[in-house]
């Protein structure tokens, strides 16, 4: 049956049931796109993130009545963000919202398709070095094959050649990528993005229709999952790897709140664009979601001076790319940006705070990133009750958290450092860090005192490890001082020292045995 839709309306209704649609299709899809990622790195998670994203869009949605549900909808989806795929697709919804002046307006066909276009453009503007054959070509091949049909006048044509563009292009991602041709696979994003585009399709027309998707195995000579970070780098071109074949050692997400003139976004992913790959920046009106893969972490959080920067999560790529992480299930809060590296190559996954106390918001998204059904958590004593309250948000059901209280990052590294070598899985991870932190010592001081600090100590036995986490204007001579003290009191003891990053001249010594 053809049907004739000469105007349509994406009001609340219709964006919820927009919203639940495609929730539902990337519900299903999941571990076949998951396990189909191989762009820009194969750590088999575009499934989750595309999920993960549109499912905080739709929490949004249902959290609020206002007058722009489709904008509520972006903004949800933008905080929610997660990896390449996620963060494109929230920046594709806020542009077709932003191209959508009254969002309580009938809307021709014409203007729906105008708005595609709109999110396509964004998304694309968006990506520091867009690649073709992926999540964006899919997205502009959906906005002309539109603007081409709206001269029929009919809304079901606009998106019926919207969703038929979008499948053309996943259907051709492999020519367009080596990387995919060389996995046998087509892009997961892209198969995500069509996804999308048909919930779209049928919430507006209100007629579900079988899909015909291309299949997203292709008869192509390799399997990525025997050399996955060969795959992720082989078709990935203008951008450097390292000696492990990824853009960067791990990834950073951050949400950025900066409400001064100019472009922030744009001077944000410029300056992102300088310690990693894998950049993508998207927002406006004050709120950024920012992307990078890179070996220096510490740089990519230090690149918006001034500004407000929540839920900065750090995550190890070699260990999602491999699924070979030291630890699953552990969430470590950090304030020194120096052990952000550090931390998360241990396979933790990594909160990190900067100018204000962590939220039950933020640790939830962690808690979900560890895709673990029990999760421990290192905090400080006063984030305890966060992690309740998101254990509240989360259920149960679904997760459990244990809290684990620490007094200094120094302390974070003594308790991964044991449950790494203990081998802990996620259900014995906490209790084993805790017993850790019963046999260690730390005192946090001035570097100057920090020697006579550790000659006043008194373990309860000789210590295996002395640790030394000194803020970054220390002088060389301090921390020779204090290893030649330690050595003194106890010659078999290992000595580590460890940079904060911070300013200033602090100190915090620890030892365990």
């Amino acid at each position: 049956m053809n049907l004739l839709v000469t105007e349509t309306q994406l009001d609340h209704p219709t964006v919820r049931r927009w919203a639940s649609l495609a929730v539902r299709a990337l519900e299903e899809s999941r571990g076949r796109l998951d396990a189909a990622n191989v762009f820009p790195v194969a750590d088999s998670d575009t499934g989750t993130n595309l999920l993960l994203t549109l499912r905080g869009g739709l929490v949004e949605l249902d959290a609020a009545s206002g007058p722009a549900p489709l904008e509520t909808l972006a903004r949800g989806a933008l905080v929610s963000a997660r990896g390449n795929s996620g963060i494109i697709l929230s920046e594709f919804l806020r542009g077709l919202s932003s191209c959508l002046a009254d969002p309580a307006a009938a809307l021709a066909p014409r203007a729906l398709a105008d708005a595609i276009v709109c999110g396509a453009t964004s998304a694309n503007d968006a990506v520091a070095s867009p690649v073709e054959g992926t999540i964006l070509t899919a997205a502009r091949s959906a906005g002309q094959a539109a603007l081409t049909a709206a001269e029929a006048g009919d809304v079901a044509a606009v998106l019926d050649a919207a969703c038929a563009g979008s499948r053309g292009a996943l259907a051709r991602s492999a020519e367009d990528l080596g990387v995919l041709a060389s996995a046998g696979v087509l892009d997961a994003g892209a198969y995500g993005f069509t996804l999308v585009l048909e919930s779209l399709r049928e919430a507006l027309v209100g007629v579900a229709r079988p899909l015909e998707m291309p299949e997203l195995g292709t008869a192509g000579p390799t399997d990525h999952a025997h050399d996955p970070t060969a795959a992720a780098c082989s078709g990935h071109t203008g951008e450097s790897h390292g000696s492990n074949g990824l853009d960067g050692d791990v990834e950073v997400m951050f949400v950025m709140h900066d409400d001064r003139p100019g472009d922030p976004g744009g001077v944000l992913r410029a300056r992102l664009s300088e310690v990693g790959g894998s950049v993508v920046v998207v927002g406006g009106d004050g709120t950024w979601q920012a992307h990078v893969h890179t070996d220096d972490p510490a740089a990519a959080v230090a690149v918006a001076p001034g500004a407000s920067l929540r839920q900065v999560c750090v995550r190890h790529l070699v260990a999602q790319v491999t699924g070979e992480a030291t630890l699953r299930g552990v969430v470590a809060g950090v304030v020194s940006p120096g052990l952000l590296l550090e931390v998360a190559r241990t396979g933790a996954v990594v909160l990190h705070r900067t100018d204000g106390p962590w939220d039950a918001t933020e640790f939830a998204r962690v808690v979900e990133d560890t895709g673990s059904g029990k999760v421990a958590v290192l905090v400080r004593p006063d984030a305890v009750p966060a992690v309740a309250r998101a254990q509240e948000v989360l259920g149960a059901d679904v997760v459990t958290l244990d809290a684990v209280a620490v007094t200094s990052d120094l302390e974070v590294v003594l308790a991964l450092t044991a449950a790494v070598e203990g081998g802990a899985a996620s259900a014995a991870a906490g209790d084993l860090m805790r017993a850790a932190l019963e046999r260690s010592w730390t005192i946090t001081t001035t570097a100057d005192d920090a020697s006579h600090a550790l000659a006043a100590a008194e373990p309860a036995q000789a210590p295996e490890l002395v640790l030394a986490l000194w803020d970054q204007d220390v002088a060389d001579a301090v921390r020779t001082d204090l290893q030649a003290a330690a050595h003194e009191r106890w010659p078999a003891a290992e000595v580590v020292h460890l940079d904060s990053g911070v300013p200033g001249h602090g100190a915090t010594v620890g030892l365990t045995w």
